[in-house]
């Protein structure tokens, strides 16, 4: 839907500007939703079938593993088998090696990938592959909603699309049919959703961020603190609903099913991996074994930090500052994973694109990015351990902590709401300028 939003909004400006006055045409909310309901479906068509003719390993990599997985639930046989799971994924989904791939996701997450299940594997590839694409533009057009308000600001929506579109990790995780977006994405419409009033949708919304919650370890905490405390229930009934009939449609399919994944992850010893987290790379270079585990201990830190801070600084900022710490200090993950970081990341783009900075800054945020994507892409071509893909959240997280500070000094705070206190009614408001 974002991409036909944006396709009229593109024509509208160009009509305003161009051809006639947008004002003398009206078009009714029922003729609305027809327009809409007939060209989604459309445009699908249309890039499902423009999607066919890319090589077929674009969006299979980590997708065969869910799919199969979800097959085999689907076929109520044992996931936990590994002759069952490596005999589906050598004859369906053409995987060479004579291991099987596994997940290491929550069971509601294989519920989520049922509808996929009934498709074959060549289909349901690309269809996840549009879905993930779909999930970026997505994001790209709420947060660009979301974050600039002025009107002379918005025709930059190219400018954050393209930011976003080539971060690394986007490409690397549509590329690898990943379900991390689904986080980036139950972020941003929790934000879109709240802010909007639609309590019941963004809880649902916030249960799609966990498919991977070591991520937001400690965002969600505050998130789902903040919302217990404005008293808005019906966010916490949509986002335990969801969880709750996701597991259940998994137990009616196979009721051991639950037990079995729960087997095969305490089996993957997943604190030997070497992951691209800061706590991965302290463990391995200084022996410091406790640090896997030093999320226990930055917790209740960061609830104590936002309960002192709710009131002078803006929740938003909170959740973009929980996110990039979360990331950094994450007991595991992949450097795919970093796609979160996309809404700190398009926050910090809108204060840029909205000249909170002057030229000398903000040529300096462009030369710091713009570098950051091409020793991203560098590293990724010379294929080495994904360990040392570590310092590209630190970078993000010094360019925001940087930022912040220049507004501050700038006395800019009050036109991005970062040190105004917001009221117990409106603890999702926006920044506004």
């Amino acid at each position: 839907m974002c991409e036909i939003k944006l396709g009229c909004y593109i024509l509208r400006r160009w009509a305003e500007e161009h051809v006639l006055d947008w004002k003398l045409i009206r078009i009714s909310n029922r003729h609305k939703l027809l327009l809409y309901t007939l060209a989604i479906p459309i445009a699908g068509f249309i890039l499902l079938i423009s999607l066919r003719q890319l090589p077929s390993a674009i969006g299979r990599g980590d997708f065969r593993a869910y799919w199969s997985t979800s097959y085999l639930l689907f076929q109520g046989q044992n996931c936990a088998d590994d002759s069952l799971l490596l005999d589906i994924q050598n004859s369906k989904t053409g995987w060479p090696r004579d291991y099987p791939m596994r997940i290491w996701n929550p069971p509601w997450v294989t519920a989520w990938f049922l509808p996929l299940a009934f498709l074959n594997f060549q289909l349901a590839t690309r269809i996840w592959l549009l879905i993930n694409i779909t999930l970026v533009l997505m994001c790209i057009f709420l947060s660009w909603r979301m974050f600039i308000d002025q009107a002379k600001d918005k025709r930059r929506l190219w400018l954050l699309a393209l930011g976003a579109i080539l971060f690394p990790s986007t490409i690397v995780a549509i590329f690898m049919g990943q379900v991390n977006l689904l986080v980036l994405a139950g972020l941003v419409l929790f934000l879109w959703l709240t802010r909007n009033g639609h309590d019941i949708g963004a809880g649902v919304a916030l249960s799609l961020t966990m498919v991977k919650p070591h991520l937001i370890y400690l965002a969600l905490p505050i998130i789902l603190l903040a919302v217990l405390m404005e008293r808005r229930w019906i966010i916490i009934l949509g986002f335990g609903a969801s969880l709750f009939f996701s597991l259940a449609i998994v137990f009616f399919q196979r009721t051991s099913f639950i037990q079995e994944c729960l087997t095969i992850t305490g089996s993957s010893n997943l604190s030997s991996w070497q992951t691209p987290t800061l706590t991965t790379f302290l463990q391995v270079s200084l022996g410091l074994w406790w640090m896997r585990i030093i999320g226990l201990f930055l917790m209740p830190i960061a609830v104590l930090l936002w309960l002192h801070f709710r009131d002078s600084l803006s929740f938003l900022i909170m959740l973009d500052l929980a996110i990039i710490v979360s990331v950094i200090t994450s007991p595991f993950g992949w450097s795919y994973d970093f796609v979160v970081l996309l809404l700190p990341l398009m926050h910090l783009w809108s204060w840029l694109l909205t000249g909170k900075f002057n030229r000398l800054e903000t040529l300096l945020l462009v030369v710091v990015t713009v570098s950051m994507y091409l020793i991203y892409y560098y590293q990724r071509v010379q294929t080495p351990n994904e360990m040392y893909f570590f310092w590209l959240p630190m970078i993000i997280g010094g360019l925001y902590f940087w930022t912040l500070r220049r507004l501050k000094d700038r006395k800019l705070a009050g036109t991005v709401c970062i040190f105004e206190p917001l009221s117990q009614t409106k603890f999702m408001q926006l920044d506004s300028s």
